[in-house]
């Protein structure tokens, strides 16, 4: 089974919500922030194919607890057993569009669309849909054939004898405890002592003698067992322990393996926060076992705020889910531009935790990022907050022209986004000016500079040359690049005239500083000396404009 379209209205935190899923991917990732209802539309998805005639439901399941406006979930799938399709089930209701008038089934597209409604009396009522026929009823029966794994923090109970639980799809218990509690409750009777309960009994005779009530037989207490669901007494042991006495992430994996091993159907699974009570090797692992089951078929739909989790996956499978008053909004990572796809697939995989903020300060290349290190570090030690607390994470861009196209490409996805650039590539000037044009804040230093050009002739020679110490892979290529064009005489001492804009040059066209932490010392000693540098200094100004887009439009001012 697998699904293709969900929609969702007036459901918990959503109002209204539509998804389609992509069809070339049968491992589907849910990312976004916090209260974007990714878990309400796995909860949605898994009420609309309940396996029960039971569900509970309260006001608080409804959009701000507005019962007049009824739930409506509608879930269309294919793949579907091979029963579905005869007349008398559900064979006339087969579609191939879930929006058009015209939904009769097409060679390209099949499927059917359950639907569920809760209104006012709480009552839940599922059936089958289409555009041709009068609605048919959905039966508990055929909802078990195609219900879905649901795997959220309260799993445990999957790995008891209950009603639905995964184990009871590998085996019936039902008969087997109900015949063995008949003879345990008969024996129990014969072992326990209970007469000191039994001072009860003249009590009850009286009332009863009083009231006109006959007792016709001797009043005594004995066991009697009693539970809605026999099921639930019986437990699986290991040894002498509970089972359930397994650690969070051992159990959470034997859980899911059952789940995704009950797979006669290729059933859907749904898992809540894959992530959690997994170590970072084991959260690999699944993701990549995961990879493999669905090649059998079905459907693995999940959640994450896992880096870890997002590395191992494909842009292809991952949806970024949104949330504003009310609307829910989906967008899928990839898009038709193959060479776009592979450096938003990069940035995946060297920075995943960008996709999970959603301000992203996109870098030209490593020592930009080296250099925002350091300016973190710097808001921390003065205004006393990192720019994570203001949602923003950083990203290496590879390159001026991959870093503009990366970060049009986070713009249009909603990321609010920002550029440190440098400027010294005229043909980057087109696309950086189109960028501002979308509102996407584009920071750079003067025309014809890079952050060395920027920065270093900024210091004093003193400073320049405590800073040239760093242990830099380049160091002794552009101490003698140095010492040729007469600004030292010895390596390591820079003479009291030298050129500092020159020996910026040299350090860029070396590398000097092309490294993470090249960029950071660069930064460091930018920021310790930032309150000596004028404050009418175009680098100084775009720094500080950086600054005050991280602060959302709050100037502070770090050369104070």
């Amino acid at each position: 089974m697998r699904l293709k379209h969900v929609s969702i209205k007036n459901f918990r935190g959503i109002k209204q919500a539509d998804l389609t899923f992509p069809d070339e991917q049968r491992l589907v990732c849910l990312i976004g922030p916090g209260d974007s209802t990714k878990s309400t539309i796995l909860r949605a998805i898994h009420y609309a194919l309940w396996p029960s005639w039971n569900l509970s439901v309260s006001s608080s399941d409804f959009y701000d607890c507005n019962t007049d406006e009824q739930i409506c979930i509608e879930v269309s799938f294919d793949e579907f057993p091979d029963s579905f399709l005869k007349e008398q089930k559900y064979g006339l209701y087969l579609r191939g569009s879930w929006n058009a008038e015209a939904d009769e089934p097409t060679e390209t597209n099949c499927f059917l669309t359950a639907r569920l409604i809760i209104n006012d009396s709480f009552e839940p009522q599922w059936s089958i849909v289409c555009k041709r026929q009068d609605d048919k009823a959905f039966s508990t029966a055929d909802r078990q054939m195609v219900s879905p794994g649901m795997i959220g923090i309260d799993f445990s109970q999957n790995l008891n004898w209950g009603q639905g639980s995964a184990l009871s799809k590998y085996v019936d218990p039902r008969e087997t405890i109900k015949k063995n509690l008949s003879i345990i409750e008969a024996e129990s009777r014969k072992l326990g002592d209970y007469s000191d309960l039994d001072a009860i009994a003249p009590i009850i005779a009286a009332v009863a003698d009083g009231y006109g009530v006959s007792i016709d037989g001797e009043l005594n207490n004995k066991v009697s067992l009693k539970t809605k669901n026999v099921l639930s007494t019986i437990e699986l042991f290991e040894g002498s322990k509970p089972f359930n006495q397994r650690g969070y992430g051992s159990k959470k994996l034997i859980n899911l393996g059952l789940q995704i091993g009950d797979n006669d159907r290729a059933s859907i699974l749904l898992i809540d926060e894959i992530e959690i009570g997994l170590e970072p090797y084991r959260q690999k692992s699944l993701i990549h076992r995961l990879k493999k089951e669905v090649n059998n078929g079905g459907q693995v739909l999940f959640t994450t705020h896992s880096t870890v989790v997002l590395a191992e996956l494909d842009i292809s499978q991952l949806i970024l889910v949104n949330s504003e008053d009310g609307v829910t909004t989906f967008r899928i990572i990839a898009n038709e531009n193959a060479m776009l796809n592979s450096k938003m697939q990069g940035m995946l995989r060297r920075i995943p935790d960008a996709f999970l903020t959603p301000r992203i300060l996109v870098c030209e290349g490593i020592t930009e990022v080296g250099f925002i290190r350091a300016l973190d570090e710097k808001l921390q030690e003065n205004e006393k907050f990192y720019m994570a607390s203001r949602c923003v994470s950083y990203a290496d861009g590879k390159g001026s022209a991959e870093a503009l196209a990366v970060a049009e490409r986070f713009h249009d996805l909603g990321f609010d986004v920002a550029v440190l650039i440098d400027n010294d590539r005229p043909e980057d000037e087109n696309k950086k000016n189109s960028l501002i044009s979308k509102g996407v804040s584009v920071f750079s230093w003067e025309e014809e500079q890079c952050i060395e050009t920027a920065l270093l002739p900024l210091f004093s020679v003193e400073t320049l040359g405590k800073l040239l110490q760093w242990e830099s892979e380049k160091k002794d290529a552009t101490w003698d690049e140095i010492i040729k064009q007469g600004f030292a005489r010895e390596k390591y001492i820079l003479g009291e005239n030298a050129n500092l804009l020159e020996i910026a040059k040299i350090c860029s066209n070396k590398e000097f500083f092309k490294r993470v932490a090249g960029g950071e010392e660069l930064g460091k000693m930018f920021f310790e000396k930032i309150s000596g540098i004028s404050p009418d200094s175009a680098a100084v100004k775009t720094v500080n404009s950086i600054v005050s887009w991280i602060n959302y439009g709050e100037e502070l001012g770090l050369s104070k």
